[in-house]
């Protein structure tokens, strides 16, 4: 812990203020530096994952997304690192956890995180550098931002066309309805300040963006006036603040802080309607959005902001909560819009009620349907249940410290930064007694969520009705009118001017072919990563007879659990799990209906999860798996009786006859599908392309795949009566894997949380099994080997290629090999090709060793021909080994950061418990990691050609690209 005092100074920053919070265990400094002004946090405690960050409130003027392509091109050199990609060249030389950079409605955030501290320090050091001193080439705006060039490069008669990273990713967001509606609602909700910009870009204004304009914002706002500086985790502070202070030793004195100007309340509501792309085939006449959006309480008003919080758990939590539930139960939508509840990333924020998936002739029913709803939940008041239960929930959030997708310490400054850069008391938002007490004296008043509920949405003038509807022709008609535009700028240009395009080009891809020396770049050495393996071992494996594996952790209050049922599951269940699944997990339970379900589990518990489970076993010389399904949940101590009682309700007697509810689940999950596609078509095209190399891919594509969005529109399309006659068949086999005979329990939590379970479980397991019963195995059976070409049509403006190989498990001695290969790969060469080159958003590769896959993949790509040639010349690009052994070095530390990355409490101990079960032990973990740090160029080199062969592709694209591009492909429709 540190030991600094209030009012001390350090490296040039004061100590304004020192906050303990134990409960949390962790000590809040606050700070200031002295000549600059600049704003610091630092939060210590006992977490090896240190974070690091920097923000600047950044204010767009247009939807030009200056502050996006700066943030990009900030990454592109520095002052100190004059080198073209520092970024994704410290990629390879660190041992992070995490590493990325973030631009929102008006900040900007360059964050990252390392167990390792010399790691830490030599990312702190190219970050400032970046921030403060960054070069901003014109090339590096071109390739980042936006760029005029011909579609053939050699011929100046050809199509003019728009590249640029930048260009290409806003291009795919913006295809996204959630996406349109967002900026739709922020544009007339904030008419008269920065927010009714779209800070990403605007496809149609991206192209106005100059250089000095990118130039003279960085000036403008990149000062350490305008900064804040956080850090989180065990590290020691005076260092940190002796590496920030020698950053800001060239500014001399204080300049302008920059806050968010205030939006005047308008006096009179908005409606208006706005389209969005939408394929012909994909529509059902059920795909418009309609929400109400309302300006509501400023970001520094704590008290409101808490209030409305609490309101959004109150009317939109769960199933059964009153708003959530009268919406769907109207079957005006299908599901709530993606921006429903309550936006606090802003310093006015805002709250939005809508639902997606409404028909045609339902548009103009929605608006007055929530605001009836809200009406008659006023007249009919708050359950205290209700009340009992958002409290609960806030609680349970406030004291996960889970590092699923963001590292802890990041998901504490990204609920703080806001409410910092506009001046708050960033402690309150920490202070889960405090909160929880406000909450509790304010609610003393009956009426209190009631006249909040009246003042922020009935009496409240200022909101906006946005009606959403699909368009078939938008999508052309833009096209249009570019290649329109495109077509006047060439007709304009000079033969000079076309010649200077031609030289942008080939001047700009020399640029990005150029092997640059990175020495001036820190880096860690082989040395630095850990040879340490920690193993998580249970303290009890077996209870009462019962196999039992109790893991004893320090988590925060809160106590995982996970029931298993080992079993061998019908391939009749396979397509209908995630479905079935969710009807276990959201419908009612013996005599409970679904809304007293929903209410209780919200009352006590964080919810519930389930899911089938394959995991491949090391021990045996043919292809045999272990299967199961699980189900899981966590909750507070005080609450571990009911957690069981209501573990014990779902696995006896899960309700399959509430058929209305039921129905809702299936379109709300199809629709949650669909308009998945446009983010992920990635993920669905690598499914696509290796679901016949073997029964794992084929159950993943089954479940998470465009196979899965197949069946379920099939089940959509049954009649009530039709549907439960096919849920009556699928429940009484998924009855059949409950059985508590085959039944484990993992639990997780302190020793007093296990006593409590220990009682709970005796009323679970009346069924025991013997300890060190065999579990079940499956040997795969075969499947014929299908190397997919194909292409998937679908509403996107970019497309995601993928090509996959078969491969190794983790068992085999190449695996190890092929973690570094990829990692090589990605690194030095799709890297370069495919982003720098191609204007895609990434090129990635990936090694699923559980899947036997390798993997190469593009994200938001223009292109589908071009990156296809990519792949190609990738295996060339390993023949003739065109990489050194300093590179193999940074391929190693990548490989060993990825499999370094800290996961959650709870998730650590889970991935011990299944490797134990499927026979990956110390000893053979620690093998690998030996294979991994010793591995050669040579062993690279042989072991990725022999693997990487006979691809499989698919791509997910739309017609107008699969058209254009002319690829040898079956078209197929999503």
């Amino acid at each position: 812990m540190q030991k600094m005092k209030l009012n001390e100074i350090h490296a040039g920053f004061q100590v304004n203020d020192i906050t303990t919070l134990s409960f949390l265990g962790i000590t809040i400094y606050s700070l200031e530096h002295l000549v600059t002004k600049a704003k610091m946090i630092h939060i210590d405690k006992d977490s090896s994952n240190n974070v690091f960050a920097i923000g600047f409130q950044t204010l767009p003027e247009d939807s030009s997304g200056v502050a996006h392509v700066l943030e990009h091109t900030i990454l592109c050199g520095s002052k100190k690192y004059p080198v073209r990609d520092p970024f994704f060249s410290m990629l390879k030389r660190s041992m992070k956890t995490f590493m990325n950079a973030f631009t929102a409605p008006d900040w900007t955030l360059y964050p990252f995180a390392t167990q390792n501290k010399k790691d830490f320090h030599n990312l702190m050091g190219v970050y400032l550098d970046a921030v403060f001193f960054p070069r901003l080439a014109k090339n590096s705006f071109l390739q980042e931002g936006h760029r005029l060039s011909f579609s053939n490069p050699e011929d100046t008669n050809s199509d003019l066309q728009i590249d640029g990273v930048v260009y290409n990713e806003m291009s795919a967001a913006l295809s996204n309805p959630s996406e349109v509606l967002y900026h739709k609602v922020y544009k007339e909700l904030f008419p008269n300040t920065s927010y009714r910009h779209n800070s990403g870009g605007d496809v149609k204004i991206i192209p106005s963006l100059t250089h000095e304009q990118l130039l003279a914002f960085h000036k403008k706002y990149y000062h350490p006036t305008n900064a804040c500086f956080y850090s989180y985790g065990n590290f020691p502070l005076q260092e940190t603040l002796e590496t920030v202070n020698q950053a800001l030793t060239s500014f001399a004195t204080p300049e302008k802080r920059y806050h968010v100007e205030s939006q005047s309340k308008l006096t009179t509501p908005k409606k208006l309607q706005g389209s969005y792309i939408l394929d012909q085939n994909e529509d059902d006449g059920k795909k418009c959005q309609v929400c109400i959006s309302w300006l509501t309480a400023d970001l520094i008003e704590q008290e409101e902001v808490l209030t409305l919080q609490f309101i959004a758990l109150i009317l939109l939590g769960h199933s059964s909560a009153p708003l959530y539930k009268a919406l769907i139960e109207s079957k005006l939508g299908k599901s709530l819009c993606d921006i429903t509840g309550y936006d606090d990333d802003t310093a006015q924020t805002v709250f939005t009620i809508g639902l997606q998936g409404v028909a045609n002739e339902d548009v103009d029913k929605v608006e007055n349907f929530i605001l009836n709803s809200l009406e008659t939940i006023i007249e009919q008041g708050i359950n205290e249940k209700e009340i009992e239960s958002a409290l609960h929930q806030i609680e349970l959030q406030l004291r996960s410290t889970s590092e699923t997708q963001f590292p802890y310490g990041l998901k504490v400054l990204l609920r703080i930064f806001g409410t910092w850069l506009n001046d708050g008391d960033v402690k309150k938002l920490l202070d889960i007694d405090g909160i929880i007490a406000q909450l509790t004296k304010n609610l003393a008043n009956p009426n209190y969520i009631t006249d909040k509920i009246k003042q922020y949405f009935l009496a409240n003038n200022h909101r906006v009705t946005i009606q959403l509807v699909p368009s078939h022709t938008l999508a052309q008609e833009q096209l249009d009118e570019q290649k329109q535009k495109l077509d006047r700028i060439k007709a304009n240009l000079t033969n000079e001017e076309k010649e200077k395009l031609t030289q942008i080009h080939f001047t700009l891809k020399k640029e990005q072919e150029t092997t640059e020396n990175s020495d001036c770049l820190p880096t860690l050495a082989l040395q630095d990563i850990p040879t340490e393996i920690k193993i998580n071992q249970p303290s009890i494996k077996s209870w009462n007879g019962t196999e039992v594996h109790f893991y004893e952790a320090a988590t925060n209050g809160i106590f995982y659990a996970n029931w298993i049922f080992y079993t061998t599951i019908p391939k009749e269940l396979r397509l209908a799990m995630p479905f079935l699944t969710s009807i276990l997990t959201e419908a009612g339970a013996g005599s409970y209906s679904y809304e007293e379900i929903s209410q209780q589990t919200q009352l006590y518990t964080s919810g519930f999860s389930a899911g089938s489970k394959l995991v491949d076993l090391l021990n045996t010389a043919k292809e045999e798996y272990i299967e199961a399904f699980s189900l899981s949940s966590h909750s507070l101590r005080r609450n571990i009786p009911q957690l069981f009682k209501l573990a014990k309700l779902l696995i006896e007697s899960p309700r399959f006859d509430e058929i209305e509810h039921i129905q809702t689940i299936l379109q709300r999950q199809l629709h949650t599908l669909e308009t998945s596609i446009a983010s992920n078509g990635h993920s669905y095209a690598l499914l696509s392309a290796t679901r016949s190399f073997n029964l794992y891919n084929s159950i993943q594509e089954d479940e998470q795949g465009i196979t899965q969005i197949h069946y379920l529109r099939t089940l959509a399309k049954l009649t009530k009566e039709e549907l439960q006659a096919k849920l009556n068949e699928l429940a009484s086999l998924l009855q059949s894997i409950l059985q508590k005979g085959q039944m484990t329990f993992i639990g997780i939590g302190s020793k007093e949380d296990f006593e409590q379970a220990k009682l709970a479980l005796a009323t679970l397991t009346n069924q025991p099994t013997k300890t060190g019963t065999a579990i079940p195995t499956r040997e795969a059976e075969p499947m014929p080997l299908i190397k997919q070409e194909e292409a998937w049509l679908t509403t996107t403006a970019v497309s995601y290629v993928t090509q996959a190989f078969v491969a190794p498990t983790i068992a085999h001695q190449d695996a190890p090999i092929l973690f570094v290969a990829i990692r090589l790969l990605q690194s030095c060469f799709l890297h370069s090709e495919i982003r720098e080159k191609g204007g895609a958003y990434g090129g990635m590769a990936t090694f699923n060793p559980n899947g036997g896959y390798l993997g190469l993949l593009s994200y938001r790509d223009p292109h589908i021909k071009r990156t296809l040639q990519v792949y190609e010349e990738a295996i060339t690009w390993f023949t003739e080994a065109n990489f050194t052994q300093q590179d193999c070095k940074e391929a190693i530390l990548q490989t060993c950061s990825m499999l370094d990355k800290p996961m959650s409490i709870a998730g650590e101990r889970l991935r011990d418990y299944w490797n134990e079960q499927r026979g990956y032990t110390k000893e053979k973990k620690e093998a690998f990691r030996k294979a991994i740090l010793n591995c050669t160029k040579e062993q690279i080199q042989q072991v990725a050609l022999t693997w990487f062969k006979n691809a499989s592709t698919s791509v997910l694209t739309n017609k107008e690209s699969f058209a254009k591009e002319q690829v040898n492909l079956e078209k197929k429709l999503v």
